[in-house]
């Protein structure tokens, strides 16, 4: 009989450690999808905040050189900075400070933004409305 409860014993601590570990598995994996979740948004967050540079640009027509040359200026940056290429685009041509300086009475309209895979402005591409000759 001192043998049968002592086994007894030994089970129910068997099966109290067994349930203790269960529940540390059960909450090691609802903390890490938590950990994950936060990183997505995050992640999100940043993207969000990138391309708003960019999407305040939709539906305009009367984009200034002035800001077209602050965007370029911010996509160098952020070239220099990155492995990612983004372009900024006026017509078919890749635009220079030249190309602004010679148009800053002109105004640009929104044409189209391009995203890369992981939802990030790839190019933005603005015409000129007055119609000049783009060099």
């Amino acid at each position: 009989m001192e043998n049968a409860s002592k086994a007894l014993l030994i089970s129910g601590g068997v099966l109290i450690a067994m349930l203790i570990l269960g529940i540390g598995v059960v909450l090691f994996m609802n903390y890490s999808q938590l950990g994950e979740t936060y990183n997505q948004q995050v992640r999100a967050t940043e993207i969000a905040k990138f391309n708003a540079n960019f999407t305040k640009f939709e539906g305009r027509t009367n984009i200034t050189a002035q800001e077209i040359l602050t965007l370029k200026n911010f996509v160098d940056d952020y070239n220099k900075k990155t492995e990612e290429e983004v372009k900024v685009n006026v017509g078919s041509t890749t635009i220079n400070i030249d190309f602004l300086k010679n148009n800053s009475y002109n105004y640009f309209e929104f044409k189209t933004i391009i995203y890369n895979n992981n939802g990030l402005v790839k190019s933005i591409t603005f015409e000129d409305i007055n119609f000049t000759n783009i060099k």
